[in-house]
């Protein structure tokens, strides 16, 4: 069965690509739905294995294709926009190598090459993403979508909460996971709020991101998404402030003040059912300590890494949990180091460590000076609300090794692309472009959304 989905996969690209050449006026549809694909791809099946090493203890698993890769490949092969050069590429590409280099170093290469293709799939969803991005309503249906797979994911979320789970990820498998992906929508959400752009679409964004941000009972999730929130507002509020934003930030504090008793009893519930305490250094927190350990002791024996995807081989069959005093327990044995960048530096070495850092820096980075240079243009607001979001994955990122799972990198790739997409828009306003035009500059931001504004790129 899998090889007649894989085919199908395969046999949809040129379609798609001929659909998307032939039908711009209502590729924003699809647009939309490719948005909301991270969230469900998974637990939706719509993906396919060639090959699939089920037992296998890394993070990835096979060689996968989903609906999303086709689709993205399918953007890309329909040639729009014309002369389209994509920006943030060689940082990607710089980690690419380093993970290419680190595979000779695993005792199963095979297992390296799963993670190498994963990136692969994740370059091609963000030149895909900032093609569209670039293009008449693709931000918005791009956003649209991300929105969308949270809200999805919240309605799971609630669900295994009437069930009586004390914890939930929606179908993604963790609540860590969740968390981590639900700040690339929220922060982009708020910041649509602060600017009074689109609002009732980043209100809905915020109150599902609450929601699922609050079902999680991760402690680094609520604290993180709180610091988002005044990371994102402050740097909207220096870019350009506006009585609006002076509202926005009022009431946001009112409204954290609703929210913060039902986080408290989420947790509260978390820490009775698990015999700890919010401050207690046992359980998960000194185990974390000796991942952490286990990880260094191994980028110091292996300084250009043990190849990638093989961390909990080598952590066990190289006696280094042993070393760090990980207890013998399926569930500790198995998993990674809770820490994205000791988990890279591990496999990758040094050199992926430095292209991992570099790989969400520069995105920060780019994504600010974008808005800075537009700061009376709206469309740079949302460019502010991504960095926001990446600024608190990268935080997040030294508690969890959530980053190298493709719904996250999905996610990074689809954002990636909206920096790339709005900030090429903003940087081509002359007429006769080879996309649809984007909106004029706007003489200082409004305090009410007048008529006919819109997200980037939407049609007026």
């Amino acid at each position: 069965m899998k090889w007649v989905v894989l085919v199908a996969l395969i046999a949809l690209v040129p379609l798609m690509a001929t659909w998307f050449r032939d039908n711009r006026r209502n590729a924003h549809f699809v647009w939309t739905i490719m948005g909301a694909m991270p969230f469900v791809y998974g637990p939706w099946h719509l993906n396919a294995s060639p090959i699939s090493w089920a037992l296998w203890p890394g993070y990835v698993r096979g060689i996968e294709i989903s609906a999303l890769d086709t689709l993205a490949l399918a953007v890309i092969l329909s040639g729009y926009p014309k002369g389209f050069r994509l920006p943030l590429r060689w940082p990607m590409i710089l980690y690419f190598v380093a993970v290419v280099a680190a595979i000779p170093h695993a005792n199963q290469m095979m297992a390296g090459n799963f993670y190498a293709w994963q990136l692969i799939r994740m370059f091609l969803v963000f030149a895909a993403a900032a093609r569209i991005a670039s293009e008449e309503r693709g931000a918005q249906a791009l956003l649209t979508g991300m929105i969308l797979g949270l809200t999805i994911q919240t309605g799971y979320a609630i669900s295994a909460r009437a069930g009586g789970a004390l914890q939930t990820g929606g179908t993604l498998g963790h609540q860590n996971l969740l968390g981590f992906i639900s700040h690339m929508v929220l922060m982009p959400c708020f910041a649509l709020v602060l600017a009074g752009n689109r609002t009732k679409l980043g209100l809905w964004g915020l109150a599902m991101g609450a929601i699922a941000v609050v079902l999680t009972a991760s402690r680094a999730t609520i604290g993180l998404s709180a610091a988002g929130f005044a990371i994102t507002y402050v740097l909207s509020a220096m870019r350009h402030w506006s009585p609006r934003k002076a509202a926005v930030g009022l009431f946001a504090l009112v409204a954290l003040g609703v929210v913060f008793p039902f986080a408290q009893q989420s947790l509260e519930r978390r820490f009775v059912a698990q015999g700890t305490t919010a401050t207690s250094d046992e359980g998960e927190y000194s185990e974390r300590k000796a991942f952490e350990k286990a990880a260094k002791m191994m980028m110091a024996d292996h300084p250009l890494g043990v190849g990638p995807n093989m961390y909990v081989q080598v952590a066990n069959l190289g006696g280094y949990s042993d070393r760090a005093g990980v207890i013998w327990a399926f569930g500790s044995r198995s998993a990674n180091v809770h820490n994205s960048y000791l988990l890279v530096g591990a496999e990758t070495g040094y050199p992926g460590m430095i292209a991992f850092i570099l790989l969400i820096g520069s995105a920060i980075i780019y994504a600010l000076r974008s808005a800075w240079r537009n700061r009376n243009d709206l469309r740079g607001e949302l460019l502010v609300g991504i960095a926001g979001g990446f600024i608190i994955m990268a935080i997040h990122a030294l508690y969890e090794w959530a980053f190298v799972i493709s719904p996250s990198q999905y996610m990074y790739a689809l954002s990636l692309g909206l920096i790339a997409g709005i900030a090429r828009q903003m940087a081509q306003p002359k007429s006769g472009s080879s996309t649809v035009q984007p909106r004029p500059k706007l003489v200082g931001l409004p305090v009410v959304r007048p008529r006919g504004q819109d997200l980037p790129g939407a049609a007026a």
